[in-house]
């Protein structure tokens, strides 16, 4: 996707471009864009403004945690002094100011996280806002706008959430962000706005003959030689305070056409970044030092990428000790110079003495509260006061990290899922299984029944390769019903031999002789005799038919022997029919015309099955009945087409070009649906047809399969399926029609086949 940015920026009249306390970033190769506004009433605040955009694109804010946006923070504010001019020269109460507030500043920031495409062209996006700064967005060809952190204009009265540069004076649990996420589409688009442009779009609503809708237009529309006049109007009419005005506008372009600059994504941080903070959080870990832990550790994403499990139980403890550390800390230096200090201090120690006595980092604040005379001792405490002790407080704070080789393994697993490899995933999965946290990592990303899923499908593949390896007719037919009608995982070979074994059990559970004839000739005909192997009742079975028609034969010509001569000297030729023999009979291999590549092999007893699904499946998904030639056909059409459909998902998800496509995820919903719907009549359907649940899942995720790969053509590659299929075949009507008869000789007996 491609995006184009116009930077608008007007600033208080009093002020000029130094002074501006407005502030602004754009680094449209990571998908970032951000917007400060620094807090007149404090020092500084214009510089402290630029420094916070500079750091969210040179180490985005990537969640609202309040201790990952505590970590960020006190890496911005310990930088932040170095650039600080000299103070020396302030009169004393300026100061005093700034040593004991700092500079304060709102911000609001859109990343987007995942640029490849999703739902369509869509990408994903997050919203990030501390205080007034706002974020619109106007989805193409539309007359929505949203507007995020702020809906109504009256809360603008109110004093903003602001990022202040002390890092005594960030409360983490007052000084929160809002998040959002969202898709965001071609067409789409974004405004960030500090607050007087926010409140002037906001307050639309208020003013007659406006709306936030036209205001945002009327924004939009500006460009950066218009911009100064626009505000001068609004200030002028008394619709827009005065004040640093400054917006960035976006509007979002496609692929195809190209226009402003490519928009890539910031998902994680940088390795170097990521090794940093590890190393300083085992620094922490190695000195017991609880609140740093805490706050190194965040939301735990990038020390997870690095392998650091952090156990829950000690990662909560951590978390209460550093909350009860910050509230000792804040009353003490609120206190600490007052007549008072002693009474106003004791209660709250005493209320977190438990979580702090022992406690490396709190051990500045044991010796101060020592000096004020404050009883240390945790006896002291009331009962009543103390706060629910956290799992792991007795114990040592300790974390493990992954090896590099199982990182690697991890990594191989989520490339496994986004593929829908199924080996792969599999192999991955086996591997991990032993290693520590290896549970862990898979619940986090929801992969227990993919993974059951595919253990289920190689198992089954396996299971009917030993079964061709082991000959026997009866158990190929039973192991290739097991894993469906998706032999794509087989050679042609193979998909020969598990065809002619359905053949054979159709014919044999039939009982009809003509039949099993057929069937059996086709076998010992076929290159594969030698790979087939019938039961002793089958050969015993087969020399009875041998011999009835062998009679059968003999009474024939006995009968014709008796019949007067015809006097018709045009008459038909008496056709010889002899016993089939029991062992291969020796044919030439059929013609290149005759080839059954690319059509799988389905016998007549499945195809049977699957039409009784498909006239169910009609009724309960669109309450569409179908003659019973219709019906034939479209099943045929669905069970011919199943592998190439299937393989045409597997290439679409290793494309990495859409949303990946996920039946085996869609699959249990479907089912349940299906089952419990009154119209399909389900345990009816499979006691009178001899169907299994794991039949029908099958038969239902070949319907879907080919609904979910229809619409991807449709949307994403603008082709119809079955131009699709024309292509993928590569043969025309004709030798496809000789390629079914080939795979599936039954279709010439359908009383519609030949029209």
């Amino acid at each position: 996707m491609y995006a184009q940015v116009t930077r608008l920026q007007c600033w208080k009249s009093e002020h000029n471009e130094q002074s501006c306390e407005d502030a602004f970033a754009i680094s449209l190769s990571q998908g970032l864009l951000t917007v400060a506004d620094g807090v007149g009433t404090t020092l500084f605040s214009n510089i402290w403004a630029r420094h916070l955009v500079d750091h969210s694109i040179a180490t985005p804010l990537l969640s609202e945690d309040p201790f990952e946006v505590e970590w960020w923070l006190r890496a911005a504010q310990e930088h932040f002094q170095k650039l600080l001019p000299g103070i020396e020269g302030l009169p004393w109460n300026a100061l005093q100011k700034m040593q004991n507030e700092g500079s304060f500043s709102t911000l609001a920031s859109l990343r987007v996280f995942s640029s490849y495409p999703l739902n369509g062209e869509a990408i994903q996006a997050k919203l990030l806002a501390f205080g007034d700064s706002c974020i619109f967005v106007q989805p193409a060809a539309s007359s929505e706008l949203l507007s995020f952190p702020i809906v109504d204009a009256a809360v603008f009265d109110q004093p903003p959430i602001s990022l202040p540069s002390k890092q005594g004076v960030f409360n983490r649990h007052f000084q929160r962000g809002m998040a959002m996420d969202l898709l965001l589409r071609p067409g789409d688009r974004i405004l960030l706005a500090t607050d007087a442009v926010a409140r002037w779009i906001i307050g639309a609503a208020n003013r007659p003959k406006d709306t936030p809708h036209a205001a945002f237009e009327a924004v939009a529309e500006q460009t950066m030689a218009s911009w100064p006049a626009f505000i001068a109007d609004c200030r002028a009419s008394g619709s827009m305070i005065d004040d640093d005005c400054t917006a960035l506008v976006m509007t979002l372009r496609s692929d195809a056409e190209q226009i402003g600059e490519p928009l890539g994504s910031t998902a994680i941080h940088h390795p170097e970044m990521r090794t940093r903070r590890k190393m300083t959080f085992l620094q922490a870990v190695q000195t017991q030092n609880r609140e740093q832990a805490a706050i190194l550790y965040g939301d735990g994403q990038d020390l997870a990428h690095e392998g650091v499990v952090f156990p829950e139980d000690q990662w909560l403890h951590a978390r209460a000790v550093a909350d009860a550390l910050r509230e000792v800390l804040a009353v003490m230096r609120r206190e600490i110079n007052g007549p008072r200090a002693v009474q106003k201090i004791m209660p709250v120690w005493r209320k977190y003495a438990p979580l702090l006595l022992e406690e490396s980092c709190a051990a500045s604040v044991r010796k101060t509260l020592l000096k004020l005379g404050v009883t240390l001792d945790e006896s002291a405490t009331s009962t009543a006061m103390v706060p629910a002790v956290t799992p792991g407080r007795n114990m040592a704070l300790n974390v493990f990290v992954k090896s590099p080789e199982q990182l690697q393994l991890e990594q191989a697993l989520l490339l496994a899922l986004h593929t829908n490899d199924d080996a792969a995933l599999v192999e991955t999965y086996l591997a991990l299984q032993s290693l520590p946290y290896a549970a862990d990592f898979i619940a986090a990303n929801q992969a227990e029944e993919r993974i059951r899923q595919a253990m289920q499908r190689e198992l089954g593949h396996h299971q009917l390769r030993q079964a061709i390896a082991s000959k026997r007719v009866e158990q190929i037919a039973m192991a290739s019903d097991r894993v469906g009608r998706d032999h794509s995982f087989l050679s042609p070979t193979e998909r020969q031999i598990v065809l002619l074994a359905h053949q054979w059990m159709d014919a044999w559970r039939s009982q009809d002789g003509n039949t099993l004839m057929t069937a059996f000739e086709a076998i010992v005909r076929s290159p594969y005799s030698e790979a087939l192997l019938f039961t002793d009742q089958e050969k015993l079975h087969l020399q009875r038919l041998v011999e009835q028609r062998r009679v059968q034969q003999q009474q024939q010509q006995q009968q014709r022997q008796l019949q007067p001569p015809q006097s018709n000297t045009m008459s038909q030729p008496v056709l010889a029919i002899t016993p089939a023999p029991l062992t291969p009979l020796p044919i030439p291999p059929a013609p290149a015309t005759r080839s059954a590549v690319g059509v799988p092999a389905i016998s007549e007893f499945w195809f049977r099955k699957v039409c009784v699904v498909k006239r169910a499946y009609l009724l309960h998904w669109v309450y569409q009945k179908v003659s019973a030639t219709e019906l034939e056909q479209i099943t045929l059409d669905d069970l011919v087409n199943a592998p190439l459909i299937h393989n045409g998902i597997v290439q679409a998800n290793k494309s990495g070009t859409a949303l990946p496509l996920l039946p085996d995820i869609l699959l249990p919903d479907i089912f349940q649906a299906f089952k419990s719907n009154p119209m399909v009549n389900y345990d009816s359907l499979i006691q009178e047809h001899g169907l299994t649940d794991a039949q029908i899942k099958e038969i239902l995720l070949i319907f879907l399969n080919r609904q979910l790969f229809e619409d991807y053509l449709t949307w994403e590659q603008s082709l119809k399926l079955e131009e699709w299929l024309q292509l993928t075949h590569g043969c025309g009507a004709e030798e496809f029609r000789c390629r079914v008869e080939m795979a599936c000789p039954w279709v010439m007996d359908l009383s519609w086949w030949k029209g």
